[in-house]
């Protein structure tokens, strides 16, 4: 690995401890919010293999970065916020959806494409009518 790829691996390695310690619960930046699961499992050709049929589960106060179960890749993983927030924001009760591997594999270096499904659900609190105030 020449020095740019070591000084990229060691930015994205920051990143990830500082995303990891900035998160907040989904159930506090969005109070609307009653409950969250997400599952997670592998899809493409990667599901073919036995090897990769387990399924994670999230919930909403779970760090929603998913590790990459490629073991060829260096400091990847799927970042679910940008799917939770989307579905938050357009007030939807499922999510089912792909995503993609942000790391990097093999050498020299290239993108890692492990694809997994996302589907989940999500409940949300009464609105209050203001009925009897």
């Amino acid at each position: 690995m020449n020095k740019k790829e070591q000084q990229e691996l060691e930015r994205r390695r920051e990143w990830r401890r500082m995303w990891t310690r900035s998160w907040t619960p989904w159930t506090e930046t969005h109070p609307e919010i009653e409950a969250l699961t997400l599952k997670v499992k592998a899809a493409g050709v990667e599901a073919l293999d036995a090897t990769r049929q387990d399924v994670w589960t999230y919930s909403a106060t779970s760090v929603p970065l998913h590790e990459c179960g490629n073991p060829s890749c260096s400091i990847g993983g799927i970042d679910l916020r940008p799917l939770v927030s989307e579905a938050i924001a357009e007030h939807k009760s499922t999510i089912h959806t792909s995503a993609i591997c942000k790391g990097l594999e093999g050498n020299p270096p290239r993108s890692c494409r492990m694809i997994v499904d996302v589907s989940g659900w999500i409940s949300y609190k009464p609105a209050a009518t203001g009925v009897g105030t």
